[in-house]
């Protein structure tokens, strides 16, 4: 299967799942603010939010147009297991 990771200009769609038991507190409010906090590490197109789901064991991100850099990001906020489809 192929994956894509990270930074795609004008790509479709991606999308990403982490185990919620993987995360610190701080990692998850983190990705639930993603763009806020994206401004903090100066990150360009802080604005081209991803759609954060949550549920009981996982947490995961989708997106058409994956102009923010959502593998920057969350190497940025130490999380290093995540699993990109």
């Amino acid at each position: 299967m192929k994956q894509r990771k990270g930074f795609v200009s004008n790509s479709s769609s991606s999308s990403f799942v982490i185990h919620r038991a993987d995360l610190t507190r701080l990692q998850l409010v983190a990705i639930r603010h993603h763009t806020t906090v994206a401004r903090w590490f100066c990150m360009d197109y802080c604005d081209d939010a991803w759609r954060i789901e949550e549920g009981d064991v996982e947490i995961s991100g989708f997106t058409f147009m994956d102009n923010f850099n959502m593998s920057e990001f969350l190497d940025e906020i130490g999380v290093t297991k995540v699993k990109w489809e």
